[in-house]
């Protein structure tokens, strides 16, 4: 979306209003059954074309927007041109509440009457409202993962999906029936690395079409994967299983110092963690040398995955692991953690995965259907949010099965899975 300031902005839409530009055109009648849906910085403007019409959208804080109003009503007036339903209105702020309107003109002509004016649409951050898509496979998903503008989801015999909105999904041809169980994008090789049963690792191309076999150097299964953004890999699993890489291909097992199982790792602040069965916490500097790692809670609850996130201004963030009976682990460092037990006290329900969007907020998901969200982000100079220690349960989700996994996409969207084909998307 292009905006404009001031006199040049309100100059422009004169000049555009009053059909200067081009000859020989028309006005375009206003458009009918307008809608718009807020998202996460953004919403979608929908309505009915007409052949031959070249539509615009304007938008602007407050009320009662018209293609003649825009620029008086607010400096941020905004305009899309060759506007194509469904069309996407980005760089939006959250909680502020906007107004729209579209109209048309043909064969270049002046801008024609705009539709009657949508007003009180209020973009907002995702994760409180999900949809169900359509179940993707009668197999278990449980992993998912979002890299080069696209989502893949790994599951049970070898399944393989791709989604470049989190709604419409794709079947790949991964070669392997061995059981998949969680999927990473490593944006410094760009490749997708899925990880599962028997010590198995695929490596997929950045558009996800072309899948290898890659030898692991184990033979236990393997549960979380994740990278550190410049190139080196950990997979973590069964048994204390701890396998690292620095080109994706060659794997060196590594010395855990447990034989718990491992079931989450995650990357961040120059640290790995990696969080399993009872109440197991590891944190490395290098993804090769491991330590156990302190815990106030002494908590005995398995612990099935883990994120980081969280960045205020300073740059400084929170690692956050979960488990069983709604169990909530926070760490500044990785190496101290403490039990927070927002969500324990009103569910004790497993929770499976977590993950963070940028800037915006964690998700959590459970066993029984449940997503919980904490917001925590920085705006300005400002941190807002609670450090992922009070949590809020989404009001109703599309699902009462277990999900497995989630993620966050390229949108401050989520996407989340589980079994017999189970997707779920938010933005």
């Amino acid at each position: 979306m292009k905006r404009y300031f001031g006199f040049i902005v309100a100059a422009l839409a004169a000049i555009l209003l009053a059909g200067c530009f081009g000859s020989g055109g028309s006005q375009a009648p206003a458009p009918t059954n307008v809608t718009v849906t807020p998202k996460d910085s953004r919403v979608v403007v929908t309505w009915d074309t007409v052949p031959g019409v070249e539509y615009w959208i304007w938008n602007a804080p407050g009320t009662g927007v018209t293609p003649q109003n825009c620029t008086s009503m607010s400096p941020l007036c905004g305009h899309i041109l060759n506007a194509v339903s469904p069309a996407s209105v980005s760089g939006l702020t959250n909680g502020t509440t906007y107004s729209f309107t579209v109209n048309g003109r043909i064969n270049h002509g002046p801008g024609g009457p705009g539709s009657s004016a949508i007003d009180n649409v209020v973009p907002r951050l995702a994760g409180g409202i999900w949809v169900a898509g359509r179940p993707l496979i009668a197999s278990e998903l449980r992993g998912v993962a979002y890299g080069a503008a696209k989502f893949v989801a790994a599951g049970t015999s070898g399944t393989l999906f791709s989604s470049a909105d989190g709604n419409t999904w794709t079947v790949l041809a991964s070669h392997l029936t061995t059981d998949l169980n969680a999927v990473n994008y490593d944006n410094s090789h760009a490749k997708y690395l899925a990880a599962g049963a028997g010590g198995n690792i695929l490596l997929g191309t950045s558009d996800a079409l072309t899948w290898s076999q890659i030898t692991s150097s184990t033979v236990n299964n393997l549960y979380a994967i994740a990278n550190n953004g410049a190139g080196y890999i950990v997979a973590v699993g069964a048994n204390g299983t701890i396998i690292s890489s620095s080109n994706d291909s060659s794997w060196t097992v590594q010395t855990s110092g447990t034989q718990s199982d491992l079931n989450g790792v995650a990357y961040g602040n120059g640290t790995f963690v990696a969080v399993g069965a009872a109440g197991t916490l590891l944190h490395s500097t290098d993804g090769i040398n491991w330590t156990y790692a302190a815990s106030s809670s002494n908590t005995t609850d398995d612990l099935k995955g883990v994120t980081y996130g969280g960045l205020d201004a300073n740059g400084h963030g929170v690692f956050v692991a979960v488990g069983t009976h709604g169990a909530v682990l926070t760490s500044e460092d990785g190496t101290n953690w403490v039990a927070q037990n927002s969500i324990s006290s009103v569910s004790t329900a497993t929770l499976n995965a977590i993950t963070y969007s940028i800037g915006r907020r964690f998700i959590a998901v459970a066993a029984d259907g449940s997503i919980y969200y904490s917001d925590y982000y920085s705006s300005g100079s400002t941190t807002v949010g609670n450090g992922a220690v009070i949590w809020t349960p989404v009001p109703s989700t599309p699902t009462t099965s277990s999900i497995n996994a989630v993620t966050t996409g390229g949108l401050y969207d989520f996407s989340a899975v589980g079994p017999a084909g189970l997707n779920l998307y938010s933005d």
